[in-house]
């Protein structure tokens, strides 16, 4: 149950009312969700690390992106205390290391080569 009203609020955003709320009054629309202060001070200073940490979701965190204007990206490099260049860098490294891992596709279904 841990981040259980944290998802909630953040997946109500789907809806545009929501969205709407959040927008005009963050403090009003969170007041319509059961959460800790620790909570509300998390989203109130966008700490999403912190968020993740109390138990929200990475998906909800999109609903919350797209809310606010903040892509996963730019959440993810706040989360690891990075600039977008320097997290753009660390992604580039990852993805070289684990290039030798990936599984080849082709055009055709089901052949892997």
């Amino acid at each position: 149950m841990r981040g259980y009203w944290l998802n909630r609020a953040f997946n109500e955003l789907r809806d545009p009312a929501a969205r709407e709320r959040w927008q005009e009054d963050l403090d009003a629309y969170l007041d319509e969700f059961p959460l800790t202060d620790a909570e509300r001070q998390l989203v109130r200073d966008g700490d999403w690390g912190g968020c993740i940490d109390a138990g929200a979701s990475v998906y909800t965190l999109t609903k919350v992106g797209a809310t606010t204007g903040i892509n996963l990206l730019q959440m993810g490099a706040q989360m690891r205390g990075q600039s977008m260049a320097d997290f753009n860098g660390f992604l580039a490294d990852q993805n070289e290391r684990l290039r030798a891992f990936a599984i080849p596709f082709t055009d055709k279904a089901g052949d892997h080569g």
